[in-house]
């Protein structure tokens, strides 16, 4: 890590061998693991910071345990409990909402050696909301950008960025209009249909590319036999197409004197 080099802080690992195999998102995992690590190296001034990988058991399942230890500033020894104790409820909460970030920022131990987040930051997946309606009634669309609340109500991926990037009005109204048209909405080729089209038309391209190589049959050498087509799939795809091709005869041999 740049800034752990920078500030002359080690970073060292210790993996247990044989691990459990992990069914989860390695993307998250990985964002997990850098995140308390950038805040390790933030939060250390000298020192080292450890990075320890074992497995632990529960009944009959084994788990993975990740830890990360610093020499930083830290969390007082008679106040880790409570922190261990809000950081717990913390992951809880990520994973029952169905949450892609969960974010106190500060945590503090006040004087009374009570653990207290003084800010937070929640973001939810929008395609698990259907479990969570509760949520759902929560959303304050005053506070949204009247962009993206008009593209996601129908459906649609949409970031207002500012200045000059970003979507035209007119792109957006063009995405509104294929969403009504998939969703039969508004009357029109669906996405679905627009992409067999472009498949046919392909299709078109490679017959259109065969029948040429008939006509290279009569630049051969005396004796040589010409390139053959499949003209049984030939004809059935040219038929069932409707391509308007000239129809291909046996392939023959030419002799020249």
């Amino acid at each position: 890590m740049p800034l752990a080099e920078k500030k002359n802080i080690e970073v060292t690992s210790i993996v247990e061998a044989q691990l459990p195999i992990l069914f989860q998102d390695p993307g998250k995992i990985q964002q997990i693991l850098n995140n308390l690590l950038s805040n390790a190296v933030k939060f250390t001034a000298t020192g080292d910071i450890q990075v320890v990988v074992r497995q632990s058991r529960v009944g009959d399942q084994r788990k993975l345990r990740i830890s990360v230890k610093d020499s930083g500033i830290g969390v007082p020894a008679d106040s880790t409990a409570r922190a261990i104790d809000v950081l717990q409820k913390l992951y809880k909460v990520y994973m029952e909402t169905d949450a892609s970030l969960v974010e106190i920022n500060p945590l503090i131990v006040t004087e009374d050696d009570h653990v207290m987040a003084l800010d937070a930051k929640m973001t939810f997946d929008d395609n698990a909301m259907f479990r969570h309606p509760a949520l759902a009634e929560l959303r304050d669309k005053s506070q949204e950008d009247p962009r993206e609340t008009h593209a996601n109500d129908r459906g649609l991926s949409y970031v207002g960025l500012a200045g000059k990037i970003g979507c035209t009005a007119e792109t957006l109204r063009r995405w509104v209009r294929r969403a009504e048209r998939d969703g039969g909405q508004r009357a029109g080729l669906t996405t679905a249909e627009q992409q067999r089209i472009k498949e046919l038309e392909r299709e078109v391209r490679e017959l259109r590319m065969i029948y040429p190589r008939r006509a290279t049959i009569a630049r051969l050498q005396p004796g040589e036999e010409g390139p053959r087509l499949n003209l049984a799939a030939y004809e059935t795809v040219r038929t069932a197409r409707g391509v308007h091709l000239p129809r291909v005869g046996a392939p023959r041999r030419f002799n020249f004197p």
